[in-house]
């Protein structure tokens, strides 16, 4: 199944058909599904590194954890993804190679993840 875009370069505005499905499913839908799942399963030891390290006695440890958990949890998600998406690309230097957007956004999944496992 196709649907019509609009799309606008420096000809103007163009029509183009963008498939949406492959066997069904849409593509994008697939990939952060994986994104999700691989995101959450790994975030599952992290979380639990971060509770073992948040009722440390060293205190450096301790204030890591605790600091790291409480700004994830308390930035939303989606702020998370599009920072990384659009923001961190924009502060690397040019011939700095930046990871894929799927792979920033695995990662931002799994630290989510598993600051909110920390928390269980």
């Amino acid at each position: 199944m196709t649907f019509p875009s609009r799309m606008v370069g420096p000809s103007g505005i163009r029509s183009a058909s963008v498939a949406t499905r492959v066997g069904g499913v849409t593509p994008v839908r697939l990939a952060m599904a994986a994104a999700t799942v691989v995101g959450i399963a790994s975030g599952m030891p992290i979380g639990i590194l971060l509770a073992i390290g948040r009722r440390s006695k060293l205190p450096v440890i301790k204030g890591f954890c605790v600091i790291f958990i409480e700004f994830v949890r308390g930035v939303p998600l989606i702020s998370l993804l599009l920072f990384s998406s659009f923001i961190l690309p924009l502060l690397f230097p040019l011939s700095v190679e930046t990871p894929e957007t799927l792979t920033r956004a695995m990662i931002v999944i799994t630290l989510f993840s598993a600051a909110y496992i920390a928390e269980i």
